[in-house]
């Protein structure tokens, strides 16, 4: 329903815009993909690729053809058949194509008559066994017919303004919590003073409070190597101790919180809470009794593994599942974790891993920074729908990653072709020839998809799952530089805020996916925490 409100509010009180784009042939492959079109509104696309006649609906970038090839005509008529549904994204443009957009309402009936050509029979059959072309007809005519007079230029710059400027009070008025911003380890490779504006990275506390980010937990990364050479325990002390000192250096702009009425509190007084979370369980060695400890320092989350499997579980990214899932200290970490009143982050776990922990755990858990493998098909490192709709039967949270390699498969397959060349060429990953070469070709075939990808993440998981099981979990300072277009710091929630309002969301809303869905997981873990012997 979401989407449908948003759709009769972004379609229909709008004119019908006709898009005229020719893009030759090249290799046998369309090139409709290096056609750039920014007119931020939905709107009806007629294009000739390879040599046929495509319609369809543009916005904001992104081209919803539907196709079909000549031949295939009257496979699709006789109902054996139907049109191709493809979508293209048009950001980073290598080539823009001629186009010409008219905005004069009259020109949808240019729009209307290509879909009447569909109508017209190229046989004797019947035209009531062709029942498609009909559906085009009606839906065009309904189309044009609902269409509005256009509002004038400043009449709309006035009305996105206002929404706008809403998106910025929200962002101010609620807590803003994110579930991953890799400050610390950003820090400990390279020491900034983040009380003020910092030249790199994607945390300072002049952006975040332009973001309105009150709340981000720090990630207290431990890389897979630590689990091998030792030391995965003290690197994470000595990056919380890193986290507690910016508090104590800067005590009227930040504070260490542990729960959410701390947060609160510490809202109240216009502080940045640092509640914490670290990102790989090797952290805890195999040592049980380093969970408490951790819970004593500050730690509220633990995600179980990061890019390899460790003593605990197996990773999404390790194809060896050494453990099929949960070792069995693995499974005395999570019933720990639910004593001692630390959530359980899902993130990184491989799928049998996670329908395991599903299972064991008595609280609900989080993903604290992972997608909808629904638009990364194969990725393991996000979630698939069963998956999101079980964590939310048992009460969780997935706070969606802003990483464009989790928001898109277009994205994802550019960045492992980038990989695959540095394969090729034999060298190092992390060497600088490494670097060299997926620059360059980073640089001619650019990952970042936009912020409206990534509202589309969380559309999904609300359609799927409900309003209440939707989060932020950013992933900045995490991600280099694969984040998306309109959100590229943590000055940038409002922007997200603004399109999430555009799409039908309410306050309410709004308010729970910013700080209150991860409010009652977290507050819930520490509920079983204190029933729990």
């Amino acid at each position: 329903m979401r989407r449908i409100a948003y759709l009769v509010r972004e379609v229909l009180p709008r004119p019908v815009l006709v898009v005229f784009a020719i893009a030759p042939e090249a290799g046998g492959r369309d090139v409709i993909d290096q056609a750039c079109i920014g007119y931020p509104y939905l709107f009806p696309v007629l294009t000739i690729a390879e040599g046929e006649l495509c319609a369809g609906i543009g916005c904001e970038g992104v081209f919803h053809a539907f196709r079909r090839k000549p031949t295939d005509y009257e496979t699709i008529l006789s109902g054996k058949s139907t049109p191709i549904f493809a979508i293209v994204n048009f950001v980073n443009t290598q080539t823009i194509v001629s186009v010409e957009v008219t905005k004069d309402k009259d020109s949808s009936l240019i729009f209307l008559t290509f879909l009447f050509m569909l109508w017209i029979p190229t046989s004797k059959q019947s035209l009531m066994k062709k029942p498609l072309p009909f559906i085009y007809l009606f839906l065009t005519i309904l189309w044009v017919s609902a269409c509005e007079p256009a509002k004038n230029t400043k009449e709309e710059a006035a009305d996105e303004e206002e929404l706008r400027s809403h998106a910025r009070e929200l962002a101010q008025q609620y807590i803003i919590t994110d579930g991953h911003v890799d400050l610390p380890y950003r820090l400990w490779d390279k020491m900034e003073d983040v009380s003020g504006r910092t030249e790199g990275g994607d945390f300072d506390y002049q952006r975040a409070k332009e973001g309105g980010l009150n709340a981000p937990f720090m990630s207290i990364y431990i890389p897979a190597s630590y689990q091998e050479t030792g030391g995965a325990r003290a690197l994470a002390d000595s990056l919380i101790d890193m986290v507690a000192g910016i508090t104590t250096d800067h005590p009227e702009q930040f504070a260490m919180a542990g729960s959410t009425a701390t947060v609160e509190e510490q809202f109240a007084k216009g502080l940045i809470s640092f509640p914490m979370g670290i990102e790989n369980g090797a952290a805890l060695e195999d040592d049980l009794a380093n969970v408490q400890h951790f819970y004593n320092r500050g730690v509220r989350y633990i995600t179980l593994t990061h890019s390899k499997d460790n003593l605990i579980c197996d990773s999404s990214y390790d194809t060896a599942r050494t453990h099929n899932g949960l070792s069995d200290y693995g499974r005395e970490v999570v019933a720990e974790m639910n004593r001692v009143g630390i959530m359980v982050d899902v993130s990184h776990i491989s799928d049998s891993t996670f329908w395991q922990v599903m299972e064991l755990s008595k609280a609900p858990v989080i993903a604290s920074h992972s997608s909808c493998r629904h638009f990364t098909p194969g990725f393991e490192r996000n979630m698939d729908d069963e998956m999101i709709k079980k964590l939310a039967e048992k009460g969780g949270v997935i706070q969606i990653n802003f990483g464009s390699t989790f928001i898109s498969g277009e994205s994802l397959k550019r960045w492992n072709k980038a990989k695959a060349l540095v394969a090729e060429a034999g060298v190092e990953e992390d060497s600088p020839e490494a670097d060299s070469i997926r620059n360059a070709y980073l640089t001619e075939y650019p990952v970042f998809t936009t912020v409206e990808a990534v509202a589309d993440h969380i559309d999904h998981v609300v359609e799927i799952a409900g309003i209440d099981h939707v989060g932020f979990g950013s992933d900045f300072d995490g991600v280099g530089d694969s984040l998306p277009v309109g959100l590229k710091d943590v000055s940038d929630y409002p922007t997200l805020i603004y399109h999430l309002l555009k799409r039908g969301y309410s306050n309410e809303d709004i308010e729970k996916i910013c700080y209150k869905n991860v409010w009652r997981v977290w507050n819930a873990v520490a509920k079983t925490a204190q029933e729990t012997p």
